[in-house]
């Protein structure tokens, strides 16, 4: 079993070989929906691992060529024909020419099917292409999130502005250079070039992915720029003599054409025209691109045939499914060429010739996708296309392709007759039983892990589940006997994967039976989900949700009562649950929670929190706030949090809104961690001194002046302090702090304060974060008593001449034998709030230096600097030193006074 454990988990981390489809539309409303069977999710985890490949690789730009188009301008698109070969006999030279004279003064001829080497010297159509795969998956990517913003949003947003939109960067919207054939008569760009730009359609499906989903990134802002230039771009492929000349391209050329330009019509809301250029394709072109046998002739006499043949037809399928977004009704895929092939057919023909018979083996895999688009819209009720692709690659269920060509084998197909499309078909979780649910993703999760699987006991055990899954239907579902047994019979080790499946399932489809299921599957599963805390189930009661109905409340108590002792996280607010229905049935459960998070708006909420007669064996965390401003918070009865009182694993606090949040009966010895947003000064140093094994405190409160209180008090447990103002630090001696940050200060000088409280606490702190001060003698004095400092964050003004320059000559390592300021300072982040003047002074350059070169063995190298204000007053010398050091592994953000950012600091 140990065998199997590690060969399991290797399959788990694998990441699938990233492959670039030659085209599709995937359709928006189906990835919004989120209604994916069970068994997608190895191609949703390969479609996020390859959003997130691409975004590291990301943003990209025309400007990012050596190369100047004919035009002189930078933004005007640009490669070379890829077919195209020098033929330098006639020119005369005498010595070897360059390759800039190769270009300019030998003729070039094609030689179709050859790829010139040096073609992608000049790589704008690698970067389009990649641009439109990291659109595709990362906008797919953040509708799994079902949120309005993500990081893939993010992504998609920020590398659409790059190539498109922002004026420093854009695209001209043209291809007036795209395939240029080199010479002394070339320098133009050839109709062929229009193909450079098919994936539109990825780039299609991307946008309005987020812009249906009502993603908060995709503004409305970037969406009108984002359909000016497309329109810009329509008119241009409408009207340019090179582009038309494409348009009638008998082959896959025009096909792309077809693609491109129906994707731009749906980019623009024009879904009429989109109509009409897939009208025009099916109408002009595709009646004599197919022979009756569904050979492809004019992709066959090519030098790739095999290529070729799933080259068009991938271009033929992205038409049919453009035009069939525009128009839901549409025959489309029952269109017929002048000899009665189809679609259909020419992939049936396509399956039956090898790669291997023209010498494309490296190509076979192009055909795959189409095979899969087929069966889903065909059908396959005789297993032929699944067959051939489990033959050809059994993987098959992990490559994207699989999540939007549903049904298919391996998820859940359903046959039609053939040769008649199976239109529309989506499978909606509420087909499939919670228990099938469950299942599915174990069986799924073994599927695509089969090939490591070596432990036959395992698989003995999986195929009555299998079995029973596939006799399962809709009128007859599995029952909890028939399939309990076969479930608990997993092992335990592959539990981790099923947690995280079942609970991004449920957690999509707002379902309420993670616990339940998770406990079905493993006879082990509470204590392995106590060591993973990141796959606590979860059940939000936010927002405003009608849950009060009698047969949700049911569902949520049965739910709930079958996860026993399984940890939960509870996040509710009393504004989601009018009436307060919902609350009884979480409050009956309470022995289970883990997490809990409480939003109260009423007087009389809190007499409805657990009494002492309720036990939380297993919470952590607390956050209990209202969930409205008030000055000074509101009251609340001193006993209403005493059934939190007796938790003996409750370690972090968060208290928001609440008056005297100290009279409050808490286990406050055991707290290792508070956020405090009430009470008042008192408060805070009574709480301190409540709590003894504190090691974190959040304290953001509006500090009374002149309320008179004790001397500093110690408390020595303290690592990390987070507070509004300096004020906290007047009433205590942390010697054991090693974070502080105060958040604001609008105290005109707050540097004596700090001060004095690091010279009484004597502490060796080594983050200190402070904003809202003025660089001064003051400050210089209190960084001398903090050799220790590691990291150091100052958001300051320079309103007395000079200071800036003065605090960098401070800052400068001095030569040998003299005291060092800062030995230990490693992460350096500078915030000027003078914005209207740039820091004048080249002392900046020297600091950095200082502590980058020639450093005695004992002082610290700094490794990070950010610094967010203009640096004016640089030589070259001193930004060449900037371009060295940063090459050497400093982590730099400067602003300099050429307006240019210069760093590559991830922050």
């Amino acid at each position: 079993m140990l065998a199997f454990l590690v060969a399991f988990l290797a399959a788990g981390l694998l990441v699938k070989a990233f492959t670039s489809y030659a085209n599709d539309f995937v359709d928006p409303d189906y990835i919004i929906s989120g209604n994916f069977p069970p068994t997608t999710g190895g191609a949703q985890e390969t479609i996020t691992q390859w959003a997130l490949e691409f975004a590291s690789k990301g943003p990209w730009t025309v400007l990012n060529k050596t190369v100047v188009p004919p035009s002189g301008d930078m933004h005007d698109y640009m490669s070379w024909a890829p077919y195209s070969w020098p033929n330098c006999t006639g020119v005369g030279n005498t010595t070897e020419l360059l390759p800039q004279q190769i270009w300019k003064e030998c003729p070039y001829e094609t030689r179709d099917g050859m790829f010139n080497p040096d073609g992608r010297l000049i790589n704008d159509v690698g970067a389009f292409s990649d641009l439109a795969d990291a659109v595709l998956y990362n906008s797919i990517s953040h509708a799994f999130q079902d949120q309005p913003t993500s990081i893939y949003s993010q992504n998609v947003v920020n590398f659409l502005k790059v190539w498109f939109l922002n004026n420093d960067t854009r695209m001209n919207p043209n291809l007036n250079y795209a395939q240029m054939k080199r010479g002394p008569d070339g320098q133009i760009g050839e109709h062929t070039g229009i193909l450079d730009l098919k994936c539109f359609t990825k780039i299609a499906s991307g946008i309005l992915i987020l812009r249906q989903g009502l993603s908060v990134d995709y503004t409305s802002e970037i969406n009108s720029q984002m359909l000016e230039w497309s329109g810009e771009y329509i008119t241009w492929l409408e009207s340019a003599a090179i582009a038309l000349e494409e348009a009638r391209s008998a082959n896959n050329h025009g096909s792309f054409y077809y693609n491109q330009l129906a994707a731009l019509k749906i980019i623009v809301n024009d879904l009429p025209g989109a109509r009409n250029v897939t009208d025009t394709y099916f109408r002009t072109l595709y009646p004599s691109q197919i022979e009756a046998s569904g050979e492809q002739p004019l992709e066959a006499a090519r030098t790739r045939p095999y290529h070729y043949r799933a080259y068009n037809l991938a271009a033929m399928i992205t038409n049919a499914r453009l035009a069939e977004y525009a128009v839901p009704s549409s025959p489309v895929w029952n269109s017929t060429s002048s000899t009665g092939g189809t679609i259909k057919t020419a992939l049936d023909f396509a399956m039956g010739i090898s790669a291997n018979s023209s010498g494309e083996n490296s190509y076979s895999a192009e055909l795959y996708p189409n095979i899969a688009a087929v069966a889903s819209i065909y059908g396959d009720e005789e297993g032929r296309y699944t067959s051939f692709l489990n033959a050809a690659d059994s993987g098959y269920v992990e490559q994207p392709y699989f999540l939007w060509n549903q049904p298919l084998a391996g998820g859940t197909v359903t046959t039609a007759d053939s040769g008649t499309p199976n239109k529309g078909f989506r499978t909606p979780l509420a087909r499939i039983g919670w228990l099938e649910l469950a299942i599915g993703v174990v069986v799924g999760l073994l599927e695509r892990s089969s090939i490591a699987v070596t432990d036959q006991i395992l698989m003995n055990q999986i195929c009555p589940i299998k079995s029973m899954r596939s006799q399962a239907t809709e009128s007859s579902p599995l029952t909890i006997p028939s399939a309990t047994e076969a479930i608990l019979s997993i092992p335990p080790e592959i539990s981790a994967d099923i947690f995280i499946w079942v609970d991004i399932l449920n957690e999509r489809n707002r379902c309420f039976d993670t616990p339940w299921i998770l406990s079905q599957v493993c006879g082990h599963w509470r204590d392995i989900a106590l060591s993973f805390p990141q796959l606590w189930s979860r059940v939000h009661i936010t927002g405003r949700r009608k849950l009060h109905s009698l047969g949700l409340l049911a569902r949520l108590h049965a739910t709930l009562a079958r996860a026993r002792s399984y940890p939960l996280w509870i996040e509710y607010s009393e504004t989601a649950d009018p009436g307060v229905h919902v609350w009884p049935v979480l409050l009956a459960h309470c022995a289970h929670w883990k997490t809990v998070s409480i939003f109260f708006l009423t007087p009389e909420f809190p007499s409805r929190l657990p009494g002492k007669q309720y036990s939380f064996p297993l919470l952590e965390s607390l956050d209990f706030r209202f969930d409205r401003y008030m000055v000074r918070g509101f009251s609340i009865q001193e006993n209403a949090l005493d059934g939190f009182s007796t938790a003996p694993r409750l370690r972090q606090v968060s208290l928001y809104g609440i008056r005297s949040p100290s009279c409050l009966k808490l286990p406050w010895s055991q707290l290792t961690t508070i956020d405090l947003a009430c009470g008042t000064d008192r408060d805070e140093m009574q709480i301190l001194l409540k709590t003894s094994n504190l090691q974190r405190v959040l304290l953001l409160l509006d500090h009374e002046i002149g309320v008179p209180l004790p001397g500093p008090v110690v408390q020595s447990s303290l690592r990390s302090m987070e507070t509004w103002d300096v004020s906290p630090l007047q009433y205590f001696t942390l010697p054991n702090l090693e974070v502080l940050n105060v958040v604001y200060t609008d105290d005109p000088s707050p540097i004596p304060i700090i001060h004095s409280f690091i010279s009484r606490s004597q502490c060796a702190l080594r983050t200190f974060h402070l904003n809202g001060l003025e660089i001064s003698e003051d400050l210089h004095k209190t960084l001398l008593d903090l050799p220790s400092i590691e990291d150091l964050r100052l958001e300051f003004s320079c309103t007395v001449p000079r200071s800036f320059e003065a605090f960098m000559r401070f800052l400068t390592y001095p030569e040998a034998r003299q005291s060092a300021v800062l030995p230990r300072l490693k992460d350096l982040h500078l915030v000027h709030h003078g914005f209207d003047d740039p820091l004048l002074d080249h002392t900046f350059v020297d600091m950095i230096r200082s502590r980058r070169c020639g450093l005695q063995p004992s002082l610290e190298l700094l490794q990070s600097l950010i610094c967010e204000h203009v640096i004016d007053g640089l030589q070259p010398s001193d930004v060449s030193f900037l371009r060295e050091v940063e090459e050497e592994g400093l982590k730099l953000y400067v602003n300099v006074s050429c307006d240019i950012d210069y760093g590559s600091c991830p922050w």
